[in-house]
């Protein structure tokens, strides 16, 4: 399962985190964070670490992401 998930908020902000998946596999189209259907939604100068499939996957929703470094994807 994802570390963070969302469907159908207005707005959520991520920033400064660090989020490690500890390398453990994930299903099939889901990634360590995971937002579907947000209307906005905002990760800058996070760090996304050792996720086991995608570090982000976003369906369906609008905002930004910047600045950050996703690394050691499987």
């Amino acid at each position: 399962r994802p570390l963070l998930s969302a469907a159908r908020a207005d707005y959520i902000g991520l920033s400064g985190l660090v989020l490690d998946g500890g390398r453990r596999p994930l299903p099939e189209r889901n990634g360590l964070l995971q937002f579907e259907a947000c209307i906005h939604l905002r990760i800058a100068s996070c760090e996304i670490i050792a996720s086991g499939r995608h570090g982000i996957m976003c369906i369906g929703v609008g905002g930004e992401i910047m600045d950050n470094r996703i690394a050691d994807i499987a």
